[in-house]
């Protein structure tokens, strides 16, 4: 409950999602004092419209992580991108294939597919 109290220290720069009105925000927070002060990484999310339904208003959402949980965060978040990089340079070479040619046997002489 103290993360959800605490001071902002530092913001990212808000981006914004598929949608024109949601958004995604890092920041650092500040909470409790003297030995009980901790730091903690918190995400500000605004969802995606298709994910606002009923209610009031579109709900500001808020959670926040330890350091070590944010390094793992930051590790997934890596991992993702790299496969979404993976999808994008594949995309990239099928679309630069002529088609209709077959891909190349493979190195035991067997038919890959």
């Amino acid at each position: 409950m103290a993360a959800l109290l605490g001071g902002v220290v530092f913001e990212c720069q808000e981006r914004q999602g598929l949608t024109s009105g949601s958004i995604f925000q890092w920041r650092v927070k500040r909470a409790g004092s003297g030995v009980d002060r901790r730091l903690y990484l918190g995400l500000k999310v605004l969802a995606d419209g298709s994910v606002r339904l009923g209610g009031a208003g579109p709900p500001t959402c808020y959670i926040n992580f330890v350091l070590e949980t944010a390094r793992r965060i930051r590790d997934d978040l890596d991992e993702c991108i790299a496969a979404l990089e993976a999808e994008e340079r594949q995309k990239a070479i099928e679309a630069t294939s002529p088609e209709g040619t077959e891909t190349a046997p493979a190195a035991d002489g067997e038919d890959p597919a």
